[in-house]
């Protein structure tokens, strides 16, 4: 993400990255957790996971200055009420219709930039359905009784 100042003065910005995803289709089984970098003690990786399915977000250069893992939809109605905030910098852990979100603080100078450089990961496990398990079972079975017979 790149964030340009194009002005002849410098300026302040605080971006806000938002997040609220409902893993395995519901949103009341989700988990959540944000980690903070122990030499800088910014924000940097987000991780949210409902069974099988899991959801990690790392930020690599720079941490966030704050961050805050919540139930939806707490902090979607404090970035949105028109009232200035930072995030309350709770990191979790939180279950339910969790959300979370990053926010970064720059003063940019005239005719700069900032680069917010970021890795997100989605990850699943195939769990198959109880009739391929019974399925798998019966078979199982069936040859450890076709070995003693035989």
């Amino acid at each position: 993400i790149r964030i340009t100042n194009p002005t002849a003065s410098a300026i302040t910005v605080h971006f806000f990255q938002y997040s609220d995803f409902d893993l395995g289709g519901t949103p009341l089984g989700d988990n959540a957790v944000i980690s903070v970098n122990p030499f800088t003690g910014l924000f940097g990786t987000a991780d949210q996971w409902e069974g099988a399915i899991s959801f990690s977000e790392s930020v690599h250069t720079p941490g966030a200055n704050f961050a805050e893992v919540g139930i939806s939809p707490a902090t979607f109605v404090k970035l949105t009420d028109g009232v200035p905030d930072n995030l309350n910098n709770f990191v979790g852990p939180a279950a339910g219709n969790v959300t979370w979100a990053f926010q970064w603080n720059f003063t940019i100078a005239a005719n700069d930039s900032v680069l917010i450089s970021k890795d997100k990961y989605l990850t699943s496990t195939v769990i198959p359905e109880p009739s391929v398990l019974a399925l798998i079972s019966v078979g199982l079975l069936g040859g450890v009784l076709r070995r003693r017979r035989g």
